[in-house]
């Protein structure tokens, strides 16, 4: 029987340095999808402290886009960062589910 992850991925944000971050594209608050995941990326050595994370995740719904250097945004719905109004480009909406590691 294969287990269902979901879309989530894991990915590092340009404007979130250091934070553990799994991407869902469009909007979701899957937390089951979102455990197995964050257990199949490796962040914490046991099932149950995988599925503590993702229960404990703080979800945002928002957009993302690329900038000029390709790196991974977050962004308006109009494709602009916040307080510097660059454009950036490839913007989609999406879950953000911020994984606190305890590093």
């Amino acid at each position: 029987m294969s287990l269902r992850r979901g879309l989530w991925v894991d990915v590092d944000l340009a404007d979130l340095p250091g934070r553990q971050v799994m991407l869902h594209p469009g909007w979701t608050n899957d937390r089951e999808s979102l455990s197995l995941a964050v257990r199949e990326v490796g962040w914490y050595p046991t099932t149950m402290m995988s599925f503590l994370a993702a229960e404990e995740a703080e979800l945002k719904w928002g957009w993302v886009g690329s900038n000029d250097d390709g790196e991974l945004v977050l962004c308006s719905a109009e494709g602009t960062l916040v307080g510097t109004g660059e454009n950036v480009n490839d913007v989609s909406q999406v879950t953000l589910a911020l994984i606190d590691t305890g590093a």
